[in-house]
Order: C-alpha cells, then sequence, then structure tokens
C-alpha cells in the first residue's frame, strides 16, 4: 500500500494523503512521536490510572483526552521548536555555502 501511494505520488494522481489534513498531521509526526509517552504517563498520574474498574466509556473518552492532549503539545512543539529551528538551521546552510 505504501509503494503504491508513493507510485501515485509520483504520477500526480489524487490519494488520501495529499489533502491538507494529513499534510498537517504527518508534519506533527515527530513532535507527537516525542511527547506522546510524556503526555499518557502525566493523564496516568494525574487520573491514578490503570484502574481495571473503569467503563470501556471512561476509558474510551480518557484516550480520546490523552490523544487530543498529546496532539495540541505536538503542534506547540512544532510551531514554537521545530519549525523556527529549521528556518534557522536552513537560513545557515544557505549562507555558509
Amino acid at each position: 500500500m505504501l509503494a503504491a501511494a508513493a507510485l501515485a505520488d509520483l504520477r500526480g494522481r489524487w490519494t488520501p494523503w495529499r489533502n491538507r489534513v494529513m499534510v498537517r498531521l504527518g508534519e506533527l509526526s515527530f513532535a507527537f512521536y516525542l511527547v506522546h509517552v510524556l503526555v499518557l504517563r502525566g493523564f496516568e498520574t494525574v487520573l491514578d490510572t490503570p484502574r481495571p474498574d473503569l467503563s470501556a466509556g471512561v476509558a474510551l473518552a480518557g484516550s480520546l483526552c490523552a490523544l487530543l492532549s498529546a496532539l495540541v503539545v505536538a503542534w506547540v512543539l512544532n510551531t514554537a521548536v521545530e519549525r523556527p529551528a529549521r528556518r534557522l538551521l536552513l537560513r545557515r546552510g544557505a549562507v555558509s555555502r
């Protein structure tokens, strides 16, 4: 599937991964990778989990809140750190050539 999507990209064909939302999520993926475990551990500490007595609905809602929180933290990290650092490094690279 990955090869087919890459081939479609190279040929300029439509794929569901080329829309604005999916591209932005791809940009956030590294920051999300860095923060998701920290956010999950924070939720576990605050909520005193894992708890086997939680209902499926409460567990699902908590998981959704953790996912959205990690996504927000990743967005902040990407916007405030990753993008400015990338611009700085690319600008310096162009000057040193």
